[in-house]
């Protein structure tokens, strides 16, 4: 399904965090022009915090989910991603000590994280918002 435009500049960060997700799991296949060590893929997870998934992860839990808690048929949705939200926003504030091991627990939590959203929540939001819904919606995201 086509992203509604309030939604669309969060799936192109989706799409950043995927390839994140799959550069931290094991045995994953060298990417062109990222880090294939581990040492290097933590720092470039680090980066990565520090430069969208951070805001990325507060805007979800301070402005998207306190939204769409106002709706009742997200609450199941919310939860799960408030879990997981907070379990990665730990987990990537400490990248660069993790072992192989966290990374690709990193990576598979982080690609859940995103799949959710994507495939739970947004395919919700379309079909249950209005579009005065997401009028307010992009008042408090952007």
């Amino acid at each position: 399904m086509r992203r509604h435009q309030v939604l669309i500049p969060i799936s192109r960060e989706h799409h950043e965090l995927l390839i994140l997700a799959q550069l931290l799991k094991k045995n994953a296949p060298p990417y062109r022009g990222l880090p294939e060590t581990l040492s290097g893929k933590l720092a470039f997870a680090s980066e990565e915090y520090n430069r969208i998934i951070e805001k990325h992860l507060k805007r979800d839990a301070f402005l998207l989910f306190p939204f769409l808690h106002e709706f009742a048929i997200f609450e199941v949705t919310l939860e799960e991603l408030k879990g997981i939200n907070h379990d990665l926003n730990s987990a990537l504030q400490h990248t660069e000590e993790l072992t192989e091991e966290e990374a690709d627990q990193l990576g598979f939590m982080l690609e859940k994280y995103v799949r959710t959203k994507e495939r739970k929540l947004f395919e919700k939001m379309q079909h249950h918002l209005k579009e005065s819904d997401f009028a307010l919606l992009s008042k408090k995201l952007y």
